[in-house]
């Protein structure tokens, strides 16, 4: 899980060290949709790292959020607001729709500045790899690190979310068909998308 800081100090007691790629993707990038994995702190409990070495940490933009945390006194370590595999909510009726009365209480912070998931990068190996790409792409990370970076791919060796073959998918079924095939379906229940081929001859 994620932990979530209010405070950019508080990253000296969640990291092991903190070097100069850390601070340049911190002040580039946060307040904002970044998590930065990083080896974690030796004075730091392994149930909040399930055991890894690893910890992830962001630093979110929403002032609702940051408010919660300080009132809390200490970072949050916390999922996502949506059930494995299925699509990440952009708002509170969107968390209220998956979870349903299996959740006892949610914080409205108001629609979702960014319509997709945040971006993952880890800097805890020689060269920094993309776990996750979202609204920051490698680009953007490479322009501010001045190197170019991985993308974790089958020899990435630790187990993330967003290198699974399914996940983040929406709840619905997707048919291949041609286009004399269209007046079977329910127009008004369904989205389409279409393709146009064009030949070009040399």
């Amino acid at each position: 899980m994620i932990v979530h800081i209010c405070e950019k100090e508080q990253i000296k007691y969640l990291y092991k060290r903190v070097d100069k790629r850390i601070e340049r993707l911190i002040k580039k990038f946060w307040l904002g949709p970044l998590t930065i994995v990083a080896q974690k702190s030796l004075k730091l409990s392994d149930i909040v790292t399930a055991g890894l070495d690893t910890i992830a940490v962001r630093m979110p933009k929403n002032k609702i959020a940051l408010k919660f945390i300080k009132l809390c006194g200490t970072p949050i370590a916390a999922p996502s607001a949506n059930k494995f595999g299925r699509l990440s909510p952009t708002t509170a009726q969107h968390v209220k729709k998956q979870f349903g009365k299996s959740i006892d209480f949610i914080i409205d912070g108001g629609r979702c500045s960014v319509g997709v998931e945040l971006t993952i990068v880890d800097v805890s190996l020689k060269k920094i790899v993309m776990l996750r790409s979202g609204v920051i792409t490698a680009k953007d990370i490479e322009k501010v690190i001045g190197k170019k970076i991985d993308i974790a791919g089958n020899h990435y060796d630790k187990v993330f979310p967003g290198l699974f073959k399914r996940h983040y998918a929406p709840k619905a079924r997707v048919i291949l068909f041609e286009k004399s095939d269209l007046k079977k379906f329910n127009v008004k229940n369904s989205g389409f998308v279409f393709f146009k081929i064009l030949a070009i001859l040399l």
